[in-house]
């Protein structure tokens, strides 16, 4: 006779909890009909954001200005439901290195609604000390910008946003970051229009198929001369018969009206624009002003025409690798290539100083999504990519970067 192996109970835990704890059977909660909720209101009346206002934190923070790291503190102030939000930081560089003019750094953001105004002196970023992409500047700015939700009915969306900004004592663009300005001060405006219409399969882990495009118009005033510009930008995806795998084209095209020597005038790319640590959207290359391959800002033009065709293979999930406290969730690989063409409407001439130019590259970027404590989602991704101008010489891109958060 043979003796088979019986599997053990179902142990649920809270009688379990209950038999070894017998208090916790008392612990129940009173009928709701017996609470009585007039006696729990703190208050009644009106509620005015400003009286409400509260310091929510103080605490120190390390920033990156240029090449150097900055010591100081954050503050935050707001209020109990959120309307009104002001963000504040000091810091100081000690290196000699800088000049003296350049040591001290100050940033602010005030928000209230679909109104943000900010401003800087020397400001500085934690994540300029962690990688290529800088968004420190020497002197001083004030912007004020307004977004408002024209339409909000997921998965469409339409986005109306407007905004301008002075800066002063200046030595390199706002945008980018490797150009020189032609005066210490410069003023802008802009505003733009963005609608997308994206969705994705159930178990996707990324946007499968749909469309967005942004219209984007404005100008820079400098040197007592006005420049408009107008640009826009187009993503198409096409979700393919293989599960979670799809084809994008992604179209960008701009002008610049003015003096093509003005570095004002100009568009600009190049880069991957990924930081070694960043919290920016781990995809970067898909931006407007990226071109994986080339050095950050090297090809500029006062007009240009750009296309990347990007395929997003289905991605890899795992089961175990890792632990309870960290592990590993899925890979994602997505292969892409892209042609540039600045300076449309001049001819390929050598002898001239400012001519057209053409760019292609192809690359590829896989993400690895890592799970902290099971709640934080955390990406470390690495992408490569090789570029080549017209009667240039191939470059190459290595990017390695964890979004935190």
């Amino acid at each position: 006779e043979s003796t088979a192996s019986i599997d053990p109970p179902v142990l649920f835990l809270g009688n379990e909890v209950q038999k070894k704890h017998p208090i916790v059977r008392d612990w129940t909660a009173n009928d709701p009909n017996t609470v009585n909720i007039d006696s729990l209101t703190q208050y009644a009346g009106r509620y005015n954001p400003l009286d409400n206002l509260r310091l929510e934190s103080v605490y120190p923070v390390v920033q990156g200005y240029k090449d150097f790291a900055s010591f100081g503190l954050r503050m935050n102030i707001g209020d109990y439901i959120g309307f009104h939000r002001l963000r504040m930081s000091a810091t100081y560089s000690p290196s000699e290195s800088l000049p003296k003019d350049e040591r001290l750094h100050a940033n602010f953001q005030y928000g209230y609604r679909s109104l943000t105004v900010d401003g800087n002196y020397n400001g500085a970023d934690f994540y300029d000390l962690l990688g290529p992409t800088k968004t420190s500047r020497k002197g001083y700015g004030l912007g004020v910008r307004y977004r408002k939700n024209l339409l909000f009915d997921t998965p469409r969306s339409l986005h109306f946003s407007v905004g301008a900004a002075g800066y002063g004592g200046l030595e390199r663009l706002p945008s980018y970051q490797n150009v020189e300005t032609s005066s210490a001060e410069l003023y802008k405006a802009s505003t733009s229009l963005e609608y997308a219409n994206l969705t994705n399969s159930i178990g996707g882990i990324n946007k499968e198929k749909g469309i967005g495009w942004s219209l984007n118009a404005g100008g820079n005033y400098v040197n007592n001369e006005l420049y408009p510009r107008i640009s826009a930008d187009v993503h198409v995806g096409v979700a393919l018969p293989i599960a979670h795998t799809s084809v994008w084209l992604h179209a960008s095209s701009g002008k610049s009206f003015g003096k093509i020597e003005e570095p004002a005038a100009n568009f600009y790319f190049g880069g991957f624009r990924n930081n070694w640590v960043d919290n920016q959207d781990e995809k970067q290359y898909q931006g407007a002003i990226a071109f994986p391959g080339l050095e950050i800002d090297e090809i500029g033009g006062s007009n240009y025409a750009k296309l990347m065709a990007e395929l997003v293979l289905p991605p890899v999930r795992f089961r175990r690798v890792g632990g309870t406290n960290m592990f590993l969730k899925w890979a994602r690989i997505s292969l892409f290539s892209s042609g540039l063409m600045t300076n449309v409407d001049r001819k390929f001439d050598s002898e001239e100083v400012l001519t057209r130019r053409r760019a292609v590259n192809v690359g590829g970027q896989v993400d690895l999504r890592i799970m902290i404590f099971s709640k934080f989602r955390t990406t470390l991704s690495f992408g490569y990519a090789v570029a080549q101008e017209r009667e240039g010489k191939r470059q190459d891109e290595t990017m390695v970067s964890l979004k935190i958060l």
